[in-house]
Order: C-alpha cells, then structure tokens, then sequence
C-alpha cells in the first residue's frame, strides 16, 4: 500500500488541495493531501470485510473522533494540566522509526489519570 494517497471527491482540476482541519461536514466536493498512517482490514457483520485508515495531512493534522477530544481536554486542564494515560491489552512498537501503539482486536482500553499506586509514583517522578 502506498504512503500518501490523495481522496478526492468530485473536485474541479483546478481546486486547491485544504486541510483537514479545514474539512467541514457540508464540504462534499473538497480535495485534501493525506498520508496513510496505519491501515488494516476489519469484519463487519453484517456487511463483511472493511478498510479502515489514519490519515494525517501535510502538517501531520489527524482528528480524533467522538468525545475523547473533550475528555483529554477536560482532562489536560485539571490538577497541573499533566496528564497521565494507562493503556491495557495494547502493545508498543515501532514503525519506521517511530513509537505506535496497537489495538490488541479492539479490546484496548485507555484510562485517564488513573489511580493507581504505579500512576502516582509516575507522577512524582
């Protein structure tokens, strides 16, 4: 699979390219310039096999969806603004030279400043 693809959708040749950030829900005709990430295949029933993808644009601009952005923000302007992130059934690695965590067949789970003995003693670190 190629590392930078373009998606287009029913765009005139001569559109300038946004960025995601820029993207809104009205926008049906938009060009953006995206990398690929991480991509994998996911069975759906009923439906079958799907194609999932993390994009980031030019400026690396990747979204998160659903309420996390709120909740890490919430989160970020709490206590001393630091934030403390507990992954369970995910596993590290790397990926051309850079630090990825896997979901472990969507059973990851990531806690929030938990409170735990191992947590605190992070934070004081």
């Amino acid at each position: 699979m190629t590392s930078k693809m373009q998606i287009k959708t029913f765009s005139s040749a001569n559109e300038a390219k946004i960025p995601i950030n820029d993207l809104k829900p009205k926008h049906t005709t938009k060009m953006v310039h995206v990398k690929v990430l991480h991509s994998w295949k996911q069975n759906v029933q009923p439906g079958g096999e799907t194609l999932e993808f993390v994009l980031a644009d030019e400026k690396n601009t990747m979204l998160l969806m659903g309420n996390l952005t709120d909740i890490l923000h919430s989160a970020c302007n709490q206590d001393d603004g630091m934030v403390t992130l507990l992954f369970r059934f995910a596993k590290p690695g790397k990926f051309r030279g850079e630090l990825q965590i896997s979901n472990s067949f969507d059973a990851s789970q990531m806690i929030i400043n938990p409170t735990i003995p191992e947590a605190e003693a992070f934070k004081d670190m």
